[in-house]
């Protein structure tokens, strides 16, 4: 009986045990980016810092891989280019992933896909999806370009109003002291 008492607790260990170090990962749910940005996805993981990953970033319903990479205590910044170009930086607990080459018909649900290859034993899991929206190029530039215009042309234009007014004040000044009408005055030959 004493037997199997203690194979009962080391099953119960053994069990609650594997489900403590189940691979878990969680990524956000949505990430907006201008199209001129790279989007830094985020995808949390509990496995030890000393695990060697596997590290897939997924595209869209049919999981399409996007990109892939292995990261290991001594690696700690991997780049991959498959149908776009990312980089691979490990943290502590998570990995962050920067997606180069992203445009506007690339908006879609990436899912993370971390697999722990070492140490033994292997382990599995994907995220709940991250939606990556792209915007459409930003309009700054045009609008920059247009504040610096009018900010140059208005001065201008109110130096150039105020000068017409000035001159326009000087004339009629002018006119009103001039008479002109013309008086015949006396010849001032002969006079002495």
């Amino acid at each position: 009986m004493e037997r199997l008492r203690y194979l009962f607790v080391a099953f119960l260990w053994m069990l609650t045990a594997g489900r403590a170090s189940e691979l878990k990962v969680s990524q956000p749910g949505y990430l907006g980016v201008s199209s001129m940005g790279r989007p830094a996805l985020e995808c949390v993981h509990n496995s030890d810092n000393d695990a060697e990953l596997k590290l897939t970033i997924l595209k869209g319903s049919e999981r399409s891989t996007v990109c892939s990479g292995t990261t290991s205590s001594s690696i700690q910044i991997v780049s991959s280019s498959e149908l776009l170009h990312c980089r691979f930086e490990r943290i502590p607990n998570k990995v962050s992933v920067m997606i180069h080459g992203l445009n506007s018909s690339l908006t879609d649900n990436y899912f993370c896909k971390i697999e722990k290859l070492y140490p033994p034993p292997y382990e599995s899991d994907v995220g709940n999806g991250t939606i990556i929206y792209i915007r459409p190029e930003d309009m700054k530039c045009p609008q920059f370009s247009f504040l610096l215009v009018m900010g140059i042309l208005t001065p201008l234009l109110l130096v150039c109003m105020v000068s017409i007014i000035i001159l326009i004040t000087k004339n009629k000044v002018k006119k009103t002291n001039v008479n002109p009408v013309y008086e015949q005055m006396a010849p001032t030959r002969g006079r002495k």
